[in-house]
């Protein structure tokens, strides 16, 4: 996927599809870039990490007690992106370059999944009652501040 991103959000994407080939899938979907995010959380802003590192923990065990059940129709012998986190990716690049940061990293990947209502990793959140409105709020403000 050619998306206009940094080096370190492409290593995101890379290690999503690690972890989609791990799980015999041929897709990566928003959970499996959200737990790539979860596995380098040094990469986001420490003050936000700090506040919100467990709620962000708390997700992915929701997201596989409600995972989809079906199976993913195979394209070809290639992994895809599934649009939703192809689109997740170019609205980070678009995060990035409006909060002055440049190229977009993890905390702009990250913001862009829990801005998207949609994204498996914000339903689980709101399922689970946590504050994902502070936490894109406290995100947003760290990425704008430039603190990492």
């Amino acid at each position: 996927m050619q998306v206009p991103v940094s080096q370190e959000v492409n290593a995101l994407l890379d290690d999503a599809t690690a972890i989609t080939l791990r799980r015999g899938q041929m897709y990566v979907g928003v959970e499996h870039l959200y737990e790539a995010i979860l596995i380098k959380s040094d990469l986001l802003p420490l003050p936000f990490l700090k506040r919100h590192a467990d709620a962000l923990r708390a997700a992915p065990h929701e997201m596989t007690r409600e995972a989809w059940k079906g199976h993913m129709p195979i394209a070809g012998p290639e992994v895809f992106y599934t649009p939703r986190c192809a689109s997740l990716a170019n609205q980070a690049a678009r995060l990035g370059q409006r909060l002055s940061q440049g190229n977009a990293g993890a905390g702009h990947l990250l913001l862009a999944i829990l801005a998207d209502a949609h994204a498996a990793p914000s339903r689980a959140l709101d399922r689970l009652s946590l504050p994902r409105g502070q936490m894109i709020a406290v995100l947003r403000q760290e990425l704008t501040r430039g603190a990492r």
